[in-house]
């Protein structure tokens, strides 16, 4: 009888550990690791993190693992962590960070954040970004101020779904009418909008060069009777977007801009210079090898675009 009550209580301890298991499985892994961090004391989350169990397969990964781990989960040595996290083959630091998301989610933040800001590898920055952008609180500016100094491949990987996604949306067309559209017809509206060249580059900020081909109809008032309309025929054109500040929320969040336009002429037809300027907007990284880039990665969501 003085036993029951133990092996009670020791099972509802494993029930209530299966349980944390099944519910972590399906969250992200920053909220998966709130919720161990509330269930697991210190010492077994610190355990997970010994490189013998997040990397078996090299004795002198294990031991960079070893060295840097303490530095990880103490706020104050951040910098100390994230210059030796540089030491670690890629594989290596893909499987170290998962471990310090799902135990140390706060610190694991901070740490990928010194880790991009002073890495000079695109490939590795675009690894660190991806997976900050499973963090809800992993905002539009710290991503650019991050970014903007990746080279214009990285930069194309990272943001040109969001791009098409923006510059192909009929509604920001309807809400910003050239005026060679409005000129075309008394009635006209943009059936068609599609990009056929886009360019990024960093420096200040992350910008963008983009040509965009736009299809328009309309209806005209007759000139003899006023009562009447005429269905015009289609009207094609192209604009051209130059380097213009990108200031898009992507990874699964809302990108928020409010476009202006400025009219000058060119050769191939009317360029508009567009000027972007963020508002408050509302994650599953791919890994990426040094030395070849990415497939098919999921598609980051626009879900406003508004001006």
């Amino acid at each position: 009888m003085q036993f029951f009550p133990k092996q009670k209580a020791r099972n509802s301890i494993q029930q209530i550990d299966a349980a944390r298991q099944i519910i972590e499985t399906s969250l992200p892994r920053f909220v998966a690791g709130q919720v161990r961090r509330c269930l697991l004391p210190h010492r077994e989350r610190y355990a997970l993190l010994a490189g013998a169990v997040i990397w078996p397969h090299d004795a002198d990964q294990q031991a960079l693992i070893d060295g840097l781990k303490a530095d990880a989960v103490i706020t104050t040595r951040t910098m100390r962590a994230a210059k030796k996290l540089h030491t670690l083959h890629l594989d290596a630091f893909v499987a170290f960070m998962d471990q310090m998301i799902r135990n140390f989610p706060s610190q694991a933040k901070r740490l990928l954040i010194a880790y991009a800001n002073t890495s000079t590898d695109d490939a590795r920055i675009f690894n660190a970004v991806e997976i900050l952008r499973e963090h809800s609180d992993f905002g539009l500016q710290e991503e650019l101020e991050i970014t903007k100094k990746c080279d214009p491949e990285t930069l194309y990987d990272l943001y040109h779904e969001l791009a098409h996604e923006s510059l192909e949306d009929i509604g920001l067309w309807e809400q910003h009418m050239p005026n060679q559209v409005e000129c075309f017809a008394d009635r006209a509206h943009i059936v068609d909008a599609s990009v056929d060249e886009l360019e990024f580059q960093g420096g200040e900020g992350v910008s963008l060069t983009a040509y965009v081909s736009l299809k328009a109809e309309g209806l005209s008032r007759s000139y003899d009777d006023e009562e009447s309309w005429t269905v015009k025929d289609a009207l094609k054109m192209k604009y051209g977007d130059r380097l213009v500040p990108l200031a898009l929320d992507v990874g699964n969040k809302a990108a928020v801009a409010m476009p202006r336009w400025s009219k000058r002429t060119s050769s191939s037809g009317t360029s508009m210079s567009r000027s972007i300027t963020p508002a408050t907007a509302c994650s599953g990284p791919s890994k990426r090898s040094a030395s070849k880039r990415p497939g098919h990665r999921s598609k980051p969501t626009c879900s406003a675009l508004c001006g």
